[in-house]
This record gives structure tokens, sequence and C-alpha cells, in this order.
């Protein structure tokens, strides 16, 4: 069971429109405090108990999940992001086949805009994903239908764009500034 707390800041921070310099609009940020289990201690571990695991590249394409619509929270807007598979380092049927296949991986938060501001919903201590980074994915098969969703949320997303392993959730830390070359080594051993 995932909990969710909401906090709300407003930011004077203005977002300007590339076709209309004028229309500027306030940020009010909503910080979302999401409980959940942590991912195990060691990358092995992770391995294990994800369903699969991929090498994906962020192509910057995101579509917001409004809150309340069908099969949607109630209570957060979420987003899904697109990522190109690079790499499969443990196979799960439901992942898309094909040359240059794609997933959406969707997380909590996101940016919605209002008539008088934007809305911008983030979880906490959680940094934002950038676009062409390379990452290393956690997912876990919903039992339910047949989709797959992160793997302890935000914490089963793992920055490799450098040399050293960031990842997303900076609460935990988990392999912070592991070298990437380990890590990957760790996930490609035989089982």
């Amino acid at each position: 069971m995932r909990k969710v707390i909401l906090t709300g800041l407003l930011a004077l921070a203005a977002l300007a429109s590339p076709l209309d310099i004028a229309a500027q609009k306030s940020v009010k940020e909503l910080t979302v405090f999401v409980d959940g289990s942590p991912p195990p201690a060691s990358p092995a571990e992770m391995l294990r108990e994800a369903d699969a695991v991929i090498v994906a590249r962020y192509t910057g394409k995101s579509r917001l999940i409004a809150r309340g619509t069908p099969g949607a929270s109630p209570v957060v807007d979420s987003t899904n992001y697109t990522f190109e598979i690079l790499e499969t380092l443990k196979f799960d049927p439901l992942l898309p086949p094909g040359v240059e296949p794609q997933i959406e991986v969707n997380l909590t938060g996101g940016d919605r805009a209002l008539p008088t501001h934007i809305e911008r919903t983030k979880i906490a201590h959680t940094e934002s994903l950038s676009p062409r980074h390379t990452y290393v994915v956690f997912l876990k098969r919903n039992r339910v239908r047949a989709e797959l969703y992160l793997a302890w949320g935000a914490a089963g997303l793992y920055d490799i764009t450098e040399n050293r392993v960031r990842p997303i959730e900076r609460e935990r830390r988990r392999h912070e500034d592991m070298p990437v070359s380990a890590f990957l080594d760790v996930l490609r051993a035989p089982g």
C-alpha cells in the first residue's frame, strides 16, 4: 500500500511560451511524499526482485495522466515518460518487441496547465528526468493487468549517463556514485 501526502508552494517563477513571450504564468509547486518499500540493498538483489530490467534512453516525450481520469489516481497527477530500450538486462514477455522498442514509464507528478497558473507536482527528494539521458529501469509486473510498472517507484530509476550511478530518488541515495561499469557488470552477470 502506498500513501501519498501533498504539500504546496507557490513559486513566482515565470514560464514563457516560445510563441508568446508575454504569456507568463506563475508555478504552484506541490510536493508529494510517497510511502513505499525501498529497493533491496544490492544491485544483484534488485535484479532478482525485479521482473524486468532495461537500459533505456529518455526520449524527452511525456504525457500527463490527470488525476481523476479512468485508471488514474483520484488524488494526484502522474506522467508517462517514453523511453527507448537500448538493452534488456532481464527479460519479461511484457517488454515491447521489435527494433528500437519504446516503453512508457509512469511516475507520480507532472505539470498541469491551468488558466491562471502551472500546477507542478513532484515526488519529494526526486530529480527530474533529463532528455537523452540513459537510465537503468527496474520494472515489476502488474499482477492484475498485463503491464509493467516501476519497481519501488522513483527508486527504480538510475541515471547512468555519466561515469557514476545517480538515483533519481535522492532521499535514500542507493548506489549513488557507484561506477556505472561496476553497476552494469553486476546486472549483466549470469544468474
